[in-house]
């Protein structure tokens, strides 16, 4: 008895799986308005009634696309400043360090995830998106705000607007890159690390900072 609700539950989380990526496919190739009971079933390679056994409702199939997308960058900023340096280790260094390592894994993960992306940076105008899903920047800039300010750092008023323009900065790149806007293989790394640097660092400063180029994949010029 105990296998065969296993294996029931197995194959009920597997069809939640595959309507949920089938949903994340439409919405990348054709936004919002493809979201539809009948297309979603129909890329699922099933019947609309599945998405009423085993999601209820065709609302709640895009509440858990919007939890998947929010869990994914939580998680990305969680192990992020888990594996910072202590408050009392903290230099300039190193928090341009770290915010450098969670924008790369942030833009890793964006890339790998079209769909995601671009259902968390529309979540704003969605009125079906969840509240969380609209407040999820602010909890990132508000993060990272916190981080850069730990240990005495980066005092300055302006410092958030850096922290807001990096962000938005970041956002734009990686548009450009799903976008074929700007094309990854012709230096993108390098210039995105050069962007995120360029936003963060007050300009006094870019000569202070000593700049990171190990996981870059174009050399640094001279």
């Amino acid at each position: 008895m105990g296998n065969e609700n296993e294996g029931r539950a197995s194959r009920a989380e597997e069809m939640r799986t595959r309507l949920l990526d089938a949903a994340e496919k439409l919405y990348a190739a054709e936004g919002s308005t493809a979201l539809t009971n009948r297309k979603i079933s129909a890329a699922a390679l099933t019947t609309t009634q599945s998405i009423y056994t085993y999601y209820g409702s065709r609302e709640a199939l895009i509440d858990d696309m919007y939890r998947r997308a929010i869990e994914g960058v939580q998680s990305l900023l969680d192990s992020t400043v888990v594996v910072a340096p202590p408050v009392e280790q903290r230099t300039p260094h190193s928090i341009v360090d770290t915010f450098q390592t969670l924008a790369r894994a942030y833009r890793q993960y964006c890339l790998a995830h079209p769909a995601r992306f671009r259902l968390l940076r529309a979540a704003g105008a969605d009125p079906e998106a969840p509240e969380e899903a609209g407040q999820l920047r602010e909890r990132l800039v508000a993060t990272l705000i916190g981080f850069g300010r730990s240990g005495g750092h980066w005092q300055d008023p302006i410092y958030e607007n850096r922290v807001r323009l990096t962000v938005s900065a970041v956002h734009g790149f990686i548009m450009a890159e799903i976008d074929s806007f700007v094309r990854p293989e012709h230096g993108g790394d390098r210039l995105f690390d050069e962007l995120v640097y360029r936003c963060l660092v007050p300009y006094e400063q870019l000569e202070a900072v000593e700049f990171d180029w190990s996981n870059t994949s174009v050399p640094p010029a001279g």
